[in-house]
């Protein structure tokens, strides 16, 4: 997305990527109507690769801003960021669950696309510093990955990253078959991650920018992900029962 970036400058690359994440959003909701299985698997693989290409695009761009407005506050900045999209974790799944009991499939999907439609056409009255032109940004990524510093910073992002992947895909099966879940119930159960997010997300970027270094926080926060990770199925040669307060109070959910 660096070079889109460069293109299209962080404004245009952040419309463009909402856009695409309401548009595919949207469409979402319509493939309770299709009939076959294998249409609906090829459909839904398709969007959700827009989707996430979208999502890629909207988050590269907006944090793109970051250093442009506020150059001697990034860390507090990325934290009051991550804390945001840390209540929508929080509210996301919850109210998702409360649209799915009362709505349906269609509704889940149709209130979130709606809401990233509208955003999508603020975004330019809320960026009137930045055109929504290309911009001259410079940079090879080659060269940034070359920095030991950032490439550690690179490896853990991705290793906790690929760990919360994982666990929002097969967490929710795993509720619903193992304690009989409601959707309303397992929304509140992933929101706990989000709501932990958000609370601790602006100290941590309170400390990181005092101690002007972030590679002791995320070497930190890998060792707390793998023991909550261990915690969380639980890892059989640990001998813990699986137990609904397990899957609460375990250390992964305030990652």
């Amino acid at each position: 997305m660096g070079p889109l970036v460069r293109k299209l400058g962080p404004t245009k690359t952040l419309f463009v990527g909402l856009l695409l994440q309401a548009v595919t959003t949207t469409l979402f909701g319509f493939l309770n109507l299709i009939p076959t299985l294998y249409l609906f698997m090829g459909i839904s693989i398709l969007l959700r690769i827009l989707e996430g290409v979208g999502f890629a695009a909207s988050w590269v761009g907006s944090y793109s801003v970051i250093p442009e407005v506020y150059p001697d506050d990034v860390a507090v900045i990325v934290g009051s960021m991550e804390m945001a999209q840390g209540f929508g974790l929080t509210i996301g799944p919850m109210i998702g669950g409360l649209l799915f009991t009362i709505g349906g499939f269609m509704a889940t999907f149709l209130l979130p696309g709606i809401i990233l439609f509208l955003m999508t056409f603020l975004t330019p009255f809320m960026f009137t510093k930045f055109p929504m032109g290309g911009a001259n940004y410079e940079g090879d990524i080659r060269i940034v990955l070359r920095k030991p510093r950032i490439l550690i910073n690179f490896v853990i992002l991705a290793a906790i990253t690929f760990v919360l992947s994982s666990i929002n895909a097969t967490l929710t099966p795993f509720l619903h078959s193992t304690f009989n879940m409601s959707p309303l119930t397992i929304g509140f159960m992933l929101g706990l991650h989000g709501a932990l997010s958000a609370v601790l997300s602006p100290i941590w970027g309170y400390i990181i920018g005092k101690i002007d270094t972030s590679v002791p926080v995320l070497l930190g926060a890998l060792v707390i992900d793998i023991l909550g990770v261990a915690i969380l199925g639980p890892l059989p040669i640990l001998g813990i029962p699986v137990q609904v307060t397990k899957q609460i109070i375990t250390p992964q959910r305030a990652i």
